[in-house]
């Protein structure tokens, strides 16, 4: 009655204007809503993943500088053994020595194109390869000659006429040899500028000792830099996204953005300091990390992830150190702008916004169950993502059926494949498994009494490394992706195969600890194992090739409540069944 006397009172309105009006209202009320979850709740899921995708970046680039780095030791150990005494006269060893220093300049997966010796008698031997089959040998056999230079086809390839350099090379008194006498440990020189290429190197230098333990002269390698500023080029973190690689004075030693070196006033090649770099996010970056503490940076080869802003625009970025004895220390950073991760979120909280607007001046039933669905799709793809963030793996990415959040479902799923896959063979990567079971073993440690059992095999392929040497590492590469796929035939759905590193893979079998059971999955494994691999029936003399396997059993509680044991455990049962094999 009370509403039908307050009607009488106000101007006169048709039935669909009563009812349009409030619901419009109410309408635009939801939509607003519905944009703001869909920023926060989509936003928070993208910026985690993002996170990952950065540390991820970081950690592979610090890899990358690992890979090239070490395989200079290698190259010192070959062309001179630590525990092999150099002769006094490099005339008098001079087929064994080049013998050694072309062996150690052998093309591999890292280019070590030069190797040279000097000793205290001022001699000089070097090796530099220009190629698979061709190589040039500088040499000096007294302090006071000239050095020569030779070149040579394979061993034991004939040297051919030297031609002898117009400037006197004194190897005693060169940067690398001073700075090899200081130390008795292998040590890495400055970084300095290739005059000649434009590019950057390092020297890795170890003193040689004598039988009576006095010094005999320094063994050295170069190491072009070029391959790790390639590696960062072709990162591609995102579409606005910068890496590099800094010392800690600031010096670039790598960038995606811009050049590491710069020409000087009188034309040479100098280095390039981060902080007057051509891209603004690296000077933006390197002048935050300039600001934290120390002791923040010397995190031990941990990344971290930090925020800064690039004229005014938010930015993420993370950092990892990587450091050695040798005299190392560098910071390998990834950035990427804040709207490269947050565009499709941003723009999907307009477009429901828009979509729900729309719908109040059309059809407001059809709307209000069009934003129902939208709200649907993104509470699933919200809660997809927090069990991503969770440490989950085989996690279905739902499938809206709006265009842009589908689109952005893809992009979560990219990123999950890419922070969850072994890129190789499609199998869980190490890191997602030891995501997964730190996360269940949380949850399931929690309690005051375990959850439920299960059983983790540690699988160690037979005959693979014969394989590898023989037919080459593509031919590896074919194994294990097959050796993966016949894995994931055999076990159920829900259970998971990863990669654990190598030719090593690790099955866990959930809710599985009968050892019946078990041994009926250890049997299947090493039955699919057993017919020749097809992947390699297009090898010249690999076909009809096959790998057996070794498998370890750890299981859980029994062996243990968290995952190093747990690893440790099967690890140690794999190598017992190994050796019970042979």
């Amino acid at each position: 009655m009370g509403a039908s006397r307050k009607t009488a009172a106000l101007p006169a309105l048709t039935l669909r204007q009563a009812l349009v009006w409030p619901l419009a209202g109410l309408t635009l009320v939801l939509s607003l809503g519905i944009g703001w979850m869909s920023y926060s709740a989509g936003g928070q899921a993208v910026e985690n993943v993002t996170e990952k995708l950065l540390l991820d970046a970081s950690t592979r680039i610090g890899m990358a500088i690992e890979l090239n780095l070490g395989a200079a030791a290698s190259v010192l150990e070959a062309a001179m053994p630590a525990q092999a005494h150099p002769p006094a006269d490099i005339g008098t060893a001079l087929t064994t020595l080049r013998d050694r220093f072309w062996t150690a300049t052998s093309p591999g997966l890292v280019q070590q194109r030069y190797v040279y010796y000097g000793n205290e008698a001022g001699q000089f031997l070097g090796v530099q390869r220009n190629g698979t089959a061709n190589a040039e040998m500088r040499l000096k056999l007294t302090a006071s000659e000239f050095r020569k230079i030779y070149t040579f086809e394979g061993l034991p390839g004939p040297l051919s006429d030297g031609r002898t350099e117009t400037g006197m090379y004194e190897p005693r008194q060169r940067p690398w040899y001073q700075a090899a006498l200081k130390s008795d440990a292998a040590v890495w020189t400055p970084v300095y500028a290739n005059f000649g290429a434009g590019d950057l190197l390092v020297t890795r230098v170890r003193k040689v000792v004598a039988p009576g333990g006095a010094t005999a002269g320094v063994v050295a390698t170069d190491l072009s830099l070029s391959a790790i500023n390639d590696f960062v080029r072709r990162l591609g973190t995102s579409p606005n996204g910068v890496a590099f690689v800094v010392e800690p004075d600031g010096a670039l030693i790598a960038s995606s953005s811009g050049s590491n070196v710069v020409r000087n006033a009188g034309g040479a090649f100098a280095r390039l300091k981060a902080g007057d770099s051509d891209s603004p996010a690296v000077r933006a970056a390197w002048q935050y990390l300039q600001s934290q503490p120390s002791a923040a940076l010397s995190s031990g080869g941990a990344s971290r992830v930090f925020g800064f802003e690039v004229d005014g625009q938010p930015h993420r970025g993370a950092f990892s150190r990587t450091s050695d004895a040798s005299g190392l220390n560098w910071l390998a950073v990834a950035t990427m702008p804040h709207s490269d991760f947050m565009g499709d979120v941003t723009g999907n909280a307009w477009v429901t916004a828009l979509v729900a607007a729309f719908a109040v001046g059309l059809v407001l039933l059809l709307g209000h169950q069009a934003i129902g669905r939208v709200v649907s799709d993104i509470e699933d793809l919200s809660a997809a993502a927090r069990r991503i963030g969770q440490g989950e793996i085989d996690v279905p990415i739902p499938r809206p059926g709006y265009l842009e959040i589908a689109q952005l479902a893809r992009d979560f799923e990219g990123m999950h494949l890419e922070l969850s896959s072994d890129r190789l063979t499609g199998a869980t990567s190490r890191a997602a498994l030891l995501r997964a079971l730190g996360s269940v073993l949380t949850r399931y440690n929690s309690k005051a009494q375990p959850g439920p059992v299960f059983s983790l095999l540690f699988l160690d392929l037979n005959r693979f490394k014969a394989i590898n040497d023989r037919f080459g590492h593509a031919a590896g590469d074919l194994t294990l992706v097959e050796v993966a796929a016949r894995l994931r035939s055999v076990v159920r759905e829900g259970d998971i195969v990863a990669r654990f590193g190598g030719d090593e893979f690790v099955v866990v079998l959930w809710r599985m600890a009968d050892p019946a059971g078990v041994d009926r999955i250890c049997d299947k494994i090493r039955d699919v194992l057993v017919p020749p691999l097809t992947c390699l029936d297009g090898i010249a003399g690999a076909a009809g090739s096959t790998v057996g396997v070794s498998i370890g059993v750890a299981r859980y509680p029994a062996d243990g409540v968290e995952v190093d044991l747990l690893v440790k455990h099967a690890d140690a049962a794999m190598y017992a069944n190994k050796a019970a094999e042979r």
